[in-house]
């Protein structure tokens, strides 16, 4: 089976070389292409290789899978060239308040004007290439009676659409849509073990951040595989690691299997108790479940957080 797209749809080194020796599931393969921050032609491109592959050896499951993610990019390009207007608005990552922020710009009638706005934008802010900035847009078509609706919505990162979503209103010829608020959500196993520290990095929606990994499960799941992470309030916090649960609760987010990688630096200040976490458990799943069990469901500083390390430690 064709897979290159991992190549081109998968950044995490550690993610792409695990998945290249399983057999995925046809949805799964599509939801990698459509929810990864590859742009909308490379996604294209690699839908059709992968439907060209699967042609070839009769696989009508993820022949189907991948028509429906061709469409949706399709219809997606054909609204920027439609009649209408677009909407501008610029976004970026508020660091005390942890969360995205935007403000309408301005008013375009055509996708160059969009691209002139947004080059005029990054040259004006002096935004770096690793600045967390982005840009929504919206296509306005008039409908029936004459009125603008809203088509299709675009997030641009830098000079690439990276998502979209065509407005559930729009008859798309009753084929299923992508919405880009699920692009967290990614249900695939995973090559981690109970104690590994994990890095993502949520570009350009959000900082790096590190996460230690206290439970796997069945690693089918979609909720199975929990990581423990300071949230937007600065408590510890455990979450669901394939539904982008852990660390801050931005949205739109990419999923952190995206970007994530085992972290073997030095941690400093509040995040030493990881590397004393990780010790204890040692890749033991059984002491990842203790762990778990103990800060599940909880806000925990870091004395509580010591707390329980200490108790752990005392029945090792």
């Amino acid at each position: 089976m064709y897979k290159g797209y991992l190549d081109k749809c998968m950044p995490s080194e550690l993610m792409r070389g695990y998945l290249k020796n399983i057999d995925l599931d046809a949805w799964r393969v599509v939801d990698i292409i459509m929810y990864s921050s590859a742009s909308i032609d490379i996604k294209h491109e690699e839908l059709l290789r992968v439907k060209e592959d699967a042609e070839a050896r009769n696989d009508s499951e993820l022949i189907d899978e991948c028509e429906v993610g061709i469409k949706n990019i399709e219809l997606a390009k054909s609204y920027l060239d439609a009649d209408g207007v677009f909407s501008v608005e610029i976004f970026e990552f508020d660091d005390e308040k942890k969360d995205n922020d935007g403000y309408f710009e301005c008013i375009c009638g055509s996708y160059d004007d969009v691209k002139e706005c947004i080059k005029a934008d990054l040259e004006s802010s002096e935004a770096k290439p690793e600045d967390l900035r982005w840009y929504s847009i919206s296509k306005w078509i008039k409908n029936s009676e004459g009125k603008y609706i809203e088509a299709c919505s675009y997030l641009i990162a830098r000079d690439e659409i990276i998502y979209f979503m065509i407005d559930r209103n729009i008859d798309t010829g009753e084929f299923d849509t992508f919405d880009y608020y699920w692009s967290e959500n990614l249900n695939l196993p995973v090559p981690y073990t109970p104690g590994d520290i994990l890095e993502c990095d949520g570009f350009p929606f959000g900082p790096k951040f590190r996460m230690l990994i206290v439970d796997i499960g069945d690693n089918h799941d979609c909720c199975c595989v929990q990581g423990l992470a300071l949230n937007e309030e600065g408590l510890w916090e455990c979450g669901a690691v394939k539904h982008g649960m852990v660390s801050y609760s931005y949205s739109p987010k990419i999923s952190y299997l995206y970007t994530a990688k085992i972290y073997q630096g030095q941690l400093s200040g509040r995040e030493k108790v990881l590397k004393e976490l990780s010790d204890y458990i040692e890749g033991d799943a059984k002491r990842g479940e203790e762990v778990y069990d103990k800060v599940c469901c909880k806000a925990l500083s870091d004395d509580e957080l010591m707390h329980i390390l200490y108790i752990e430690q005392k029945l090792k």
